[in-house]
């Protein structure tokens, strides 16, 4: 939702949990915690859905949020999470 709200082109990649593909090295990269959702925008992978969010509505609607760099708080946001 937060995708379509900000506007964002995107594309959606099933993972079939039921062989392991959440355990396999390209979706570990992209989560390391194994799990969804996670987004790839170029060589930045972001695991957490509030990271997400963030980042996408920072990236694309940034008067919806605070500034910052966009990055660095994406990745501050996902680590949040994880404690």
């Amino acid at each position: 939702a937060a995708l379509e709200e900000a506007g964002v082109d995107y594309e959606i990649v099933p993972i079939n949990f039921g062989t392991g593909e959440h355990k396999a090295p390209d979706h570990l990269a992209r989560n390391p915690f194994g799990q969804v959702p996670a987004l790839q925008d170029g060589d930045l992978c972001i695991f957490e859905s509030r990271a997400i969010c963030k980042y996408a509505c920072r990236k694309n609607k940034p008067e919806l949020l605070k500034e910052g760099d966009l990055k660095e708080a994406a990745m501050d946001e996902a680590l949040e999470e994880n404690g």
